[in-house]
């Protein structure tokens, strides 16, 4: 039996081409607050989407960060839900979220047209199969890997362009692989995709590398909170909306801290709270034990995966004296 392909994913993959192969208009969606993996795949899939010469629309809802701008086809990123008119795509192919509220837009995808193809490419085990067709698989280190096994299965020339792309969403969600989604197969599609011609040394300097003055300090600030819950075994910090402004960014320069935390030795898991303008909470964890913080995280409304996950709260953080509570 082939592991990398499955009898089901053959079946799955079969699916996919052939509805591809039909399609008119194609919509091609991320989550909110886009990372590498979400756009990583988008992008490649929406390239590799041109380049069969497939009418296509690239969406998402809060555009990507200026760390991702070298990604193919960033330019032509659709972020005003107004301007989309849902109705007119037959096909509609979602990357990297496990509920289409993670879209931002699932009250206009409830709208779709009678017909149309939602495809649900994923690796997150919460996710909720929602798609009329679900490429879902647990095991892949990224949602650009399980892509890359579609590509692969169908014969699709990777080329450089999608190469990055594609390496990129590997690359950010393993966290350059050193945590616990770095598997062999991780190191074999890296390898793959280098020798289709990924800019390894782009993806790193724009994704890990580019870090601000005004960042440093935001990290700084999470360092300087963290304490360790004896109770729960957790190492928790706090980021508010008033820090960030004080270091002159915005909430992306808070991304990777939990990660970083990772490194942790003795404690069970870490979570990083940071609240935002968006008058939200959002709470990322991480663990290199044997434990499911997807259970905490779905908990609160989130999900992902047994040893990375989130959730969003609706709130802010306000501390009174060495005590900070959600209101």
């Amino acid at each position: 039996m082939d592991a990398v392909h499955p009898p089901l994913h053959k079946d799955i993959y079969s699916h996919i081409a052939d509805v591809l192969t039909r399609a008119q208009h194609v919509l091609v969606l991320t989550h909110k607050k886009p990372d590498g993996d979400t756009l990583g795949a988008a992008a490649a899939f929406a390239k590799y989407l041109k380049n069969q010469g497939t009418r296509l629309t690239l969406f998402c809802l809060d555009g990507p960060g200026s760390d991702l701008d070298f990604l193919p086809l960033r330019d032509q990123i659709l972020t005003d839900p107004r301007k989309l008119s849902i109705e007119l795509f037959d096909v509609i192919a979602g990357f990297d979220f496990s509920t289409l509220s993670h879209t931002g837009i699932e009250a206009l995808l409830a709208h779709r047209a009678q017909g149309s193809t939602l495809i649900n490419f994923d690796h997150h085990f919460s996710n909720m199969r929602f798609g009329d067709i679900n490429l879902v698989d647990e095991t892949a280190p990224s949602t650009t890997a399980v892509l890359h096994a579609y590509f692969k299965f169908v014969g699709a020339k990777i080329d450089a362009d999608m190469a990055t792309a594609l390496l990129t969403g590997l690359v950010t969600d393993t966290g350059s692989f050193t945590n616990a989604a770095t598997n062999i197969e991780a190191f074999t599609i890296a390898s793959e995709l280098l020798n289709s011609g990924a800019k390894i040394q782009r993806i790193l300097q724009s994704t890990f590398h580019n870090k601000s003055l005004g960042a440093l300090k935001v990290w700084g600030i999470a360092f300087s909170r963290l304490v360790r819950d004896s109770r729960s075994g957790l190492a928790v910090t706090i980021l508010t909306r008033e820090d960030l402004a004080l270091c002159g960014v915005d909430t992306a320069a808070a991304d990777g801290i939990a990660n970083f935390l990772n490194i942790l030795g003795d404690v069970d898991a870490v979570l990083v709270l940071r609240d935002d303008d968006s008058g939200f909470i959002r709470g990322s964890l991480r663990t290199t034990k044997e434990l499911d913080v997807s259970v905490l995280a779905r908990y609160f409304g989130g999900g992902g995966h047994k040893k990375a996950a989130g959730f969003t709260l609706q709130g802010i953080l306000k501390r009174t004296n060495d005590t900070w509570r959600v209101v």
